[in-house]
């Protein structure tokens, strides 16, 4: 279910997987050219596919799923556009990429009863990443409003309050 209409940017969900999706395969990437339907603008979608190869290649500002999921591109009818499908498509295996290459686990922002996986063993992630990737959860998460946190025993407890610390900040569960 997309968040927005086609053509205003819709939203995306990364499907399959895609860890090996390099620059040279963004730079190189065309899609179908749509001019009596909706499409997205080709200079807004060029130049930020430009941002993903750079980012890909280690020469520009590394770019975070959530900053692909809420990317959005100009729509335009009767004119020569990119079919947004294809567009959409391909944001989904770049988003799986980075993912991939960030360790795959994601922030569990469910309903009631969604289920979810556990996150992948590792070093503590900082403020920053979990806010990232709590945002994109929340953006995958739709119109659910709870967070939880799955203990290492695998108990699932509702987030009731938060501490900033001097290390950082603690959620509190219960």
């Amino acid at each position: 279910m997309d968040l927005f209409p086609q053509g205003v940017g819709a939203a995306r969900r990364p499907v399959g997987s895609a860890a090996s999706l390099t620059a040279p395969d963004v730079r190189a990437q065309r899609f179908a050219v749509t001019k009596f339907r909706e499409g997205y603008a080709q200079p807004d979608v060029d130049a930020f596919l430009d941002r993903v190869a750079r980012s890909l290649d280690g020469t520009g500002r590394r770019l975070t799923p959530l900053e692909v999921l809420s990317s959005r591109f100009a729509a335009v009818k009767f004119k020569e556009g990119y079919d947004v499908e294809q567009v959409d498509d391909f944001l989904d295996r770049v988003v799986a990429a980075l993912e991939a290459r960030a360790g795959g686990a994601a922030v569990e922002a469910s309903s009631a009863a969604a289920p979810a996986s556990a996150p992948a063993a590792g070093p503590a992630w900082g403020l920053r990443e979990t806010s990232q990737r709590l945002q994109l959860a929340t953006a995958q998460a739709l119109d659910a409003d709870r967070l939880t946190v799955r203990t290492a025993d695998g108990r699932v407890l509702g987030v009731v309050g938060l501490e900033a610390t001097r290390d950082g900040v603690t959620l509190v569960v219960g």
